[in-house]
């Protein structure tokens, strides 16, 4: 009777393990809106819900994903979870339409990670300054706010909010030190034969969160270039239907957008409700703000509803 007590206790347990497993999937009784990549080495897309099905991309550590479906079980290394059925981010698409995939969900978690640089090297820490561009939180009197926009090619641009103005050069990290030093010349808009001489700067970088740096002591906080999403119909018209271009120009913002819904909250909030329908269509989560998630259950749960019904039907 004990040995017999035992296995059905067994039993119980592993039922509720792998019940435990796909129902963090749920919220309310319906598929949460959004998850965040567990494994510091990334998770694979796969086009259908199979190790052995094609890889579409790869997502970031602590990425954000919009959750669409959730199909069959499966156990990889150990780990019983469900397939989940993602939207690709934005930067992902080939085309201008959302594209799906699939995901194991055993490395998905609730909660992104906590922000830590304790790992970080000069490549990492080049990619978060790259991400967004800074604005100044509190400017000097009678001064618009500063602007540094670090790019990926190794350009720079230190601009005045609402000004046709700016210094313009490169730039360089040095992680171990948290510096960067800049090498630019300022220029007066319409005005190209205005150029000062170079000047070489070095910036203390400290006080480094998801969503905010002291450059020199002083606070910037991450912004996104909403020109670009507002030419999103120009990208589509010039590259004949093929988004290299336009994923390039907002890899960066989206990143910090879809792994932080706090960063989008803050530089959101303080903008137009114009973007709301490309932002709930990219599938950016938002949940401080009601009326935003409105819109987003709107749009998504019809899709999410049809979605579902496919995943059910494969065996």
């Amino acid at each position: 009777m004990k040995k017999l007590f035992c296995i059905l206790f067994a039993a119980a347990l592993l039922m509720a393990a792998v019940f435990a497993d796909k129902s963090k999937f749920y919220e309310n009784g319906k598929v949460i809106g959004t998850m965040y990549v567990e494994p510091p080495e990334g998770l694979r897309v796969r086009s259908q819900p199979s190790l052995s099905s094609e890889k579409l991309a790869t997502l970031s550590y602590r990425l954000g994903v919009k959750i669409v479906s959730v199909g069959p079980e499966e156990t990889i290394d150990g780990i019983t979870a469900p397939w989940i059925e993602v939207l690709l981010p934005r930067y992902e698409w080939k085309g201008f339409s959302p594209e799906y995939g699939w995901v194991f969900g055993g490395y998905l978690a609730k909660k992104p990670a906590p922000f830590s640089t304790k790992n970080w090297n000069n490549e990492t820490f080049r990619k978060f300054l790259t991400k967004n561009q800074w604005i100044q939180k509190r400017a000097k009197p009678a001064c618009p706010p500063l602007i540094y926009v670090f790019e990926q090619n190794g350009e720079v641009s230190i601009l005045y909010a609402e000004m046709g103005a700016g210094a313009f050069g490169t730039w360089k990290c040095n992680f171990k030190n948290r510096t960067v030093t800049t090498r630019s010349r300022f220029e007066f808009a319409g005005d190209d034969g205005n150029v000062s001489e170079e000047k070489v700067e070095t910036l203390k970088i400290s006080g480094i969160t998801d969503s905010s740096i002291l450059i020199d002591d002083e606070e910037y906080l991450s912004d996104c270039n909403y020109a670009v999403l507002a030419n999103e119909e120009n990208f589509r018209k010039m590259d004949s239907g093929d988004s290299v271009s336009y994923n390039s120009n907002i890899r960066g913002f989206m990143q910090g957008f879809y792994t932080s819904p706090q960063l989008f909250y803050s530089v959101y909030s303080s903008k137009s409700t114009y973007y709301d329908v490309q932002f709930i269509r990219y599938g950016v989560y938002c949940p401080e703000n009601s009326i935003y998630m409105e819109k987003y259950a709107e749009y998504w749960n019809p899709i999410m509803d049809e979605h579902q019904k496919k995943a059910d039907a494969i065996k």
